[in-house]
């Protein structure tokens, strides 16, 4: 999973954990946000039961790979791709509070993330075409 730099540069976003996999199986992928110039990362989903990955599965063993973090214009909110009560979906979490909420869910497989400028992209399972939404 490749960090994602704040907009104003200050914070990275990253995923991981601090339980290492002593089963073979680690626990939860959870997202963090660490200050570029030091300090104790801070786990901003630490709250949640909230996997990140993209697929159901995740939620009893092994993450797939997490499409990238993608953070709003003003660094406020991120949205990611997570798995929680065997569904996957884009959450929208805000970087202060930690707070989440589904930005889209339903019964689906998110293959991939991407931003460009105002525009949040994703492509899921159920459908062969982009959708998109305005970015605040």
């Amino acid at each position: 999973m490749v960090p994602a730099w704040s907009p104003d540069g200050t914070c990275i976003a990253y995923v991981g954990n601090t339980d290492p996999p002593t089963t073979g199986v680690s626990t939860n992928h959870h997202l963090w946000i660490v200050s570029v110039t030091g300090g104790e990362p801070r786990d901003v989903t630490a709250s949640t039961d909230l996997c990140l990955g993209s697929l159901p599965l995740s939620d009893m063993g092994r993450s797939n790979p997490v499409p990238p973090i993608q953070w709003s214009k003003d660094g406020g909110v991120l949205w990611v791709v997570g798995t929680t009560e065997g569904r996957a979906s884009l959450f929208e979490i805000d970087a202060g509070s930690g707070a989440c909420s589904v930005a889209v869910g339903g019964d689906r497989h998110i293959l991939a993330l991407e931003s460009r400028r105002t525009v949040l992209y994703w492509r899921i399972s159920l459908q062969t075409r982009r959708r998109r939404v305005r970015l605040t």
